[in-house]
């Protein structure tokens, strides 16, 4: 497989991620591990989630165990304080059975209003940075719906995707 380089991060994925919106319900738990393992079988390295999909970070938890040094984790999150933030980090790390993500990226910032309060330096952005230096996420990053705010975010510096 003809791996790329994941943003700004230095990794290297697979071309294909592993999309995983529907690994909680309705998927079965059984059939989402074995598409998980599939996936990883057939060269895929980069799986991505969200605290907000039901129990799919749960499940690929328990697809990846013993696999975990050839598998890039990306999840998300919509939350837009601190507190909020901290609580869906924990909870994923819990969830996934992992002690680092990959890639923790604010999910959704599709107005300039969601972008302003992410990098408020007081703000969520300075929690993941912290995480970042004390080796809990590798990397941050965001998603969008909005291409001129995923521009004007790049062009912060912030995000490493």
């Amino acid at each position: 497989m003809n791996f790329r380089t994941l943003g700004r991060t230095g990794v290297k994925v697979s071309p294909f991620c592993l999309g995983t919106f529907n690994f909680g319900n309705p998927t079965p738990k059984d059939d989402a591990i074995k598409i998980i393992h599939h996936a990883i079988d057939s060269g895929i390295n980069f799986i991505d989630t969200a605290n907000g999909y039901s129990t799919s970070e749960e499940r690929i938890g328990r697809a990846i165990a013993g696999r975990r040094e050839s598998i890039i984790v990306a999840t998300k999150t919509l939350a837009r304080t601190s507190d909020k933030m901290e609580a869906h980090l924990s909870n994923s790390l819990k969830s996934l059975g992992v002690e680092t993500i990959d890639l923790y990226q604010f999910h959704n910032i599709s107005d300039a209003a969601a972008l302003n309060i992410v990098l408020d330096t007081k703000g969520p952005v300075s929690l993941l940075q912290n995480a970042v230096k004390r080796g809990i996420i590798k990397h941050i990053g965001i998603s969008s719906h909005n291409i001129d705010i995923a521009k004007a975010a790049v062009k912060t510096g912030q995000f490493d995707t």
